[in-house]
Formats: C-alpha cells, sequence, structure tokens
C-alpha cells in the first residue's frame, strides 16, 4: 500500500535471502506494525546483488512507496580474529567491483 511522502518510512535493501533472514526474525514485530501503519513503516527488499540491483529496489522504494531514508544493509565476513561473531561495524566508505569508492553518511 503507498503511503504519503509526509509518512516516517524507511526502507532496507539487502541483497541475499540469507542477509534478510535475521532482519526479519530480530524487526519482526516492527515490520507487522509497519505494514497496518499509514504514518510509521519500514520495507525490507532483497534487491539481488550488485549495485544496479541495489540502486533499483531504492528507486522502487522511493517511488512506490515513498521512502525517504534508505539503509543498505550488508552482512560480511571478516579477516580479522578480534572482531567477535555479531560485532556490528559501520563503514566509513564503500568500494564496489568496479574499483569505485564512495563515502557514507555516518549515522
Amino acid at each position: 500500500m503507498p503511503v504519503s511522502p509526509s509518512s516516517k518510512c524507511f526502507g532496507l535493501v539487502v541483497a541475499t535471502p540469507q542477509e534478510a533472514g535475521p532482519l526479519r526474525s530480530h524487526l519482526s514485530a516492527f515490520l507487522k506494525a509497519s505494514s497496518a501503519s499509514a504514518t510509521s513503516c519500514c520495507r525490507l527488499v532483497v534487491s539481488g546483488m550488485g549495485r544496479d540491483a541495489a540502486y533499483r529496489s531504492a528507486q522502487q522504494l522511493i517511488q512506490i512507496h515513498k521512502i525517504r531514508w534508505i539503509i543498505s544493509v550488508g552482512v560480511s565476513g571478516s579477516l580479522r580474529t578480534d572482531l567477535p561473531v555479531g560485532t556490528v561495524y559501520q563503514a566509513s566508505k564503500v568500494n564496489d567491483s568496479e574499483g569505485s569508492s564512495y563515502p557514507v553518511d555516518p549515522l
């Protein structure tokens, strides 16, 4: 159901169903409440791999649901042994497979 642009909606974009699973588990109550609310919502989209797929999904969230905030969520492994499983890390930049680098807005 499309919502008004003034709503407090945000979107979560993930590449794979494996990345979406934990988010659905942890956010299930919020996602259920969001689907029934016209003033506050969260939309979770599995985009597929790659920059173009993520871009298309973000555009759909903006155009169809009037999403104002989009968070790209990814899961990765670590090459560092001092980071325990479950560590949350916010990157300062993102490098894509084509060699481009993008700064990340801090939360």
